[in-house]
Formats: C-alpha cells, structure tokens, sequence
C-alpha cells in the first residue's frame, strides 16, 4: 500500500526498493533498543 502511495504505476521500482525499506525499518528497531540499553546504564 505504501509503495502505491510513493510510487503510483511504477511498482518495479517499488519492489526494487522494498527490501531496503525493511532493512531501515529493523535497523531503526535494532539502534533504538541498543540507544535505551546505554541509556539505563548511564543514569
């Protein structure tokens, strides 16, 4: 459905760029758990 929205007709291009949407998506995920771990250590 995103991919629709950012890219109307194109959906080659979508599908091209799919699977780096989810690597940012879990790489936000991964970074954000690491961030509140160093955090609670710090305090």
């Amino acid at each position: 459905v995103f991919s629709k929205i950012l890219f109307g007709n194109m959906a080659s291009i979508g599908l091209l760029l799919l699977p780096l949407m989810l690597f940012h998506a879990i790489q936000i995920l991964i970074i954000s758990v690491i961030a509140s771990k160093k955090g609670r250590l710090t305090e």
